[in-house]
């Protein structure tokens, strides 16, 4: 797929991806103040979790759309994400979900094992730390609502759903 060819989501797609993000944010927003304020290092400069990766097409229409043509400079290395400046997002407003969610505790349920596993920054968190289950994020609902979105936007627009698009192809056009 030419990225240059992915159209903006339609307004009905675009305010429930918007209304997704903020909802989230809003999740982060509360176990922050709750449980982590003194203690996740996450700030502006930390780009451990910074990495090259990929995203489903809607994402990437939207990150494309915001960028219209303009290319942010890049001083990244090797394995970083392209949209690393200086450190710094140089797309924060719009990042992904999937970079919305870092440095926090994720949760994930194990249903094979009757467990909840635990995915979060080293940076943060002592490999000891003990998780109770309120101070863990659980992004299921948001990764099937960005799912369901995207099957959504993808069908608009003909393209297979299960596609992943590398964001470094945002930039190349």
């Amino acid at each position: 797929m030419q990225i240059n060819k992915l159209q903006p989501p339609d307004h009905t797609i675009r305010a429930a991806y918007n209304a997704l993000t903020e909802d989230l944010e809003q999740n982060i927003k509360n176990l922050t103040v709750r449980f982590f304020q003194n203690i996740l290092s996450c700030k502006p400069g930390c780009a451990d979790c910074c990495v090259k990766f990929s995203v489903l097409p809607l994402e990437a229409a939207i990150i494309a759309e915001r960028l219209s043509g303009r290319v942010p400079p890049l001083t990244t290395t090797e394995g970083q994400c392209c949209f690393l400046e200086n450190n710094l997002c140089s797309i924060y407003n719009i990042r992904p979900i999937i970079c919305r969610t870092q440095g926090l505790p994720i949760g994930y349920i194990d249903e094979e094992r009757g467990a909840i596993e635990v995915s979060c920054c080293p940076l943060n968190f002592a490999e000891d730390y003990q998780f109770r289950s309120e101070e863990l994020l659980f992004l299921d609902d948001f990764n099937s609502e960005l799912a369901r979105l995207n099957a959504l936007y993808c069908k608009s627009q003909g393209i297979n759903p299960l596609q992943r698009i590398a964001l470094s192809d945002l930039i190349k056009g």
